[in-house]
């Protein structure tokens, strides 16, 4: 299935659309590396309550949550949509440097929470506060990914006014039966 599917084979066919940001693929590979780093975490906290080692079992567990709930599921759900959405409003993402600040903001965001939250009853101290940064940072994320969307589809070629000013937009995908009727 894997090798059908050419997962592993080096990719040769350019996915985005012309004019496009490969801040998608920063997206994906941003939002993978947070779901090796929780999973890694959670078999962390399994082997630390079999072994009974001394680190605390429950602020892995949570780091590791939250690395896969804000760094993978967020992260990959902020960076699809900001791709899909704008194509069924067939229009472009309203600005890239919105989709780059959400993305620095996730990251930033759950750089600071997860080792902040593994290491809070251990250590505590200068931990607390980053615990409540990381949360500002990744709610700005959220709100920059939320503007951005909503610039995006107030500026959507679904009003007809716009859509006349519009230039065609491409998704990727030919039209085969516009191919056959128009030629």
């Amino acid at each position: 299935y894997l090798n059908g599917v050419g997962l592993l084979r080096r990719r040769t066919r350019q996915l985005l659309t012309a004019g496009e940001s490969k801040w998608y693929e920063a997206y994906v590979l941003g939002a993978y590396f947070w779901l090796a780093v929780g999973l890694g975490l959670e078999l962390l906290t399994t082997l630390t309550e079999l072994l009974g080692a001394g680190l605390p079992a429950g602020d892995l567990f949570l780091a590791g949550l939250h690395a896969v709930t804000v760094g993978f599921i967020s992260t990959m759900i902020m960076g699809m949509a900001a791709r899909i959405v704008p194509a069924f409003a067939a229009t472009r993402l309203y600005s890239r440097g919105l989709l780059i600040g959400t993305w620095c903001c996730l990251m930033a965001g759950t750089l600071l929470r997860v080792p902040s939250q593994a290491l809070y009853t251990a250590v505590g101290g200068p931990f607390v506060p980053l615990l409540g940064l990381s949360g500002v940072i990744q709610l700005l994320g959220m709100m920059l990914f939320a503007w951005n969307l909503w610039r995006t589809l107030g500026t959507s070629a679904t009003r007809s006014e716009i859509a006349a000013q519009r230039p065609p937009v491409s998704i990727g995908v030919s039209n085969r039966r516009e191919e056959f009727v128009n030629g």
